[in-house]
């Protein structure tokens, strides 16, 4: 997304709007890549990073520190992406074009095949759980900045995590992967 589509969410083309550009140009990308981890659907992450920016212009903006930013996007993200498999009843819609966009190209076909069935196992935890690992694997959010946009103690995040990492080992080891995988974390 670029400058226009950041003027299209303010709804003003003057230098008003230079801090929500910048807070825009910042996050968007790794919100992006989050939503579309958490929906597996390109449409469904643009529309819910875009919810996302307009409730954060709408409620937040210029109300938050610079501090709070990162992790106040993440909750409004991951709320809105809850939101969404509560609408779709925990399931993808027959229309997403995921699969015709991931994943990405690697070179490496094992790679690929580790990464759908991570996927795959993903989807089989607690949202909550499924969102720390996302931002935590995907975009490197820290625990901390984690423990504010979802609203739990560092803790229960760390927790979360190692239970999450323990289902996925567990899952990989059923389906063959354990060696592949353990390297997969590393990486």
């Amino acid at each position: 997304m670029a400058r226009s589509d950041c003027t299209e969410l303010t709804g003003s083309n003057d230098g008003n709007n230079s801090e929500i550009e910048r807070i825009f140009l910042l996050y968007h990308k790794e919100l992006f890549v989050y939503l579309l981890r958490f929906t597996r659907s390109v449409e469904a992450a643009e529309d819910l990073l875009q919810d996302t920016f307009l409730s954060y212009i709408d409620s937040y903006s210029g109300k938050v520190e610079q501090s709070g930013i990162r992790p106040l996007l993440y909750k409004i993200a991951h709320n809105g992406a809850v939101d969404f498999f509560r609408r779709t009843g925990n399931e993808l819609s027959a229309d997403s074009d995921f699969e015709n966009s991931y994943p990405p190209p690697y070179e490496n076909a094992e790679k690929n095949e580790i990464i759908r069935a991570v996927d795959e196992l993903l989807l089989q935890v607690d949202d909550s759980w499924r969102s720390i690992f996302y931002m935590k694997v995907e975009t490197g959010v820290t625990y901390e900045e984690i423990s504010q946009a979802l609203g739990i103690p560092v803790r229960s995040v760390k927790r979360y995590m190692e239970k999450t990492l323990l289902f996925l080992f567990q899952g990989m080891k059923k389906k063959g992967f354990s060696d592949y995988f353990i390297l997969f974390l590393a990486l």
